[in-house]
């Protein structure tokens, strides 16, 4: 185990090679369609003549990283490098694209519809309108000149106001160890621990992802030392105002602590069935007081074969062990999958935005709802 807190000591770090990324035998596990990508991040990480800059634009839509925003066009914003020249050119295209691209109408509708969901989400219970943090460079949304917003960044909001208005303060207190199954670059659980900050947080995810979510986190709670676990042998306190962040292939290292509150929004329901089955049937998982759970309701549902939203996997609601106490069962209110294409059977097509098809072709917002169920447990 090591630490950093600040980027300077997440490069050093990352070019002294102490970062654990994912082991062979849990990468041949991994959904096919993510395993090109995940190589792609790591040789962008390992190179010291790249891995800045990549990090420093990792949310951006055109970064090769693993996590993408949910909207490309739409609040675009210009690389941070050195090509200056060239980055402005393709600045000034997207900005034309916004205007003139089929895609981006369809987008905008696909983020209109969100953004009326989340208004309908506010329940008085957070600051419902605290602004994006920018680490990343993420494509960023405006509303009043005042509130700064992406989709994803929407989502984090409602989730957090979705725990405090269930919870309330009364029990949020006796909420003091949390973890975050498959939390990405740590965009929820600094948002929680901003809002809670004398409380174990927990982070699990590739580990390519890793690095991204101590630069994230290490940013936005400056000052901040994030333990980094590296090696199956390292010990792991979960009590205490603390910050871990764990490569999934080492998972172990947790898996049989007690959290008070286990989190897993979309990627259990994206995960193959080896990798699902180590989560849902752990010890952490199944004795962990709370659980709140984001999903898809089928992981690969038979009318989206052929298209970008559909996954190899065979896991359903059903497979989640949702017994306990239901505190709170809905439909998660958020679309979570891009604008699409269709034939003229109403098939979906995958295509380019950079391909003639994609210029003349009729975008569509993609679903019309959410196919995700959202859960609240007490076990």
């Amino acid at each position: 185990m090591f630490q950093v807190n600040s980027k300077s000591s997440l490069l050093e770090s990352l070019l002294n090679g102490e970062f654990n990324f994912t082991s062979d035998s849990y990468f041949s596990n991994i959904e096919a369609s993510y395993r090109t990508r995940i190589i792609n991040q790591r040789k962008l990480l390992e190179d010291k003549n790249l891995c800045e800059q990549f990090i420093s634009n990792f949310r951006h839509p055109e970064s090769n990283s693993i996590i993408g925003e949910m909207h490309a066009i739409n609040g675009y914003r210009k690389l941070k490098s050195n090509r200056k020249l060239n980055n402005l050119t393709k600045y000034i295209t997207m900005k034309i694209c916004k205007y003139l691209h089929p895609f981006s109408y369809a987008e905008r509708d696909f983020i209109k519809w969100n953004y009326s969901q989340y208004e309908r989400s506010n329940f008085g219970y957070s600051n419902y309108t605290e602004s994006i943090k920018e680490f990343g460079n993420p494509p960023v949304m405006n509303t009043n000149a005042q509130f700064k917003w992406n989709l994803r960044w929407l989502r984090y909001l409602y989730l957090r106001e979705r725990l405090f208005s269930t919870f309330k303060s009364n029990k949020l207190e006796n909420i003091n160890s949390i973890i975050d199954i498959g939390g990405c670059y740590g965009g929820f659980i600094s948002l929680l621990a901003e809002s809670l900050p004398k409380k174990n947080y927990t982070l699990v995810d590739l580990g390519e992802n890793i690095p991204l979510a101590a630069y994230y986190i290490s940013s936005v709670l400056k000052g901040k030392s994030i333990n980094i676990i590296n090696s199956s042998s390292d010990k792991l306190s979960i009590v205490g105002n603390e910050i871990n962040l764990i490569p999934a292939h080492l998972f172990s290292v947790v898996s049989k602590k007690n959290f008070d509150l286990c989190c897993n929004y979309v990627s259990l329901g994206e995960m193959s069935i080896e990798h699902f089955n180590q989560y849902i049937y752990s010890d952490l998982y199944k004795n962990s007081k709370y659980k709140h759970i984001v999903n898809r309701i089928s992981s690969a549902p038979y009318f989206t074969k052929g298209s970008s939203h559909h996954w190899s996997n065979i896991q359903t609601i059903f497979d989640y062990d949702l017994s306990g106490d239901i505190k709170y069962f809905d439909i998660f209110p958020f679309g979570h999958f891009f604008p699409l294409i269709e034939s003229t059977e109403n098939k979906p097509i995958i295509c380019s935005l950079k391909k003639l098809k994609a210029l003349r072709s009729s975008w569509k917002r993609c679903p019309v709802s959410s196919q995700q169920f959202e859960c609240i447990i007490e076990s």
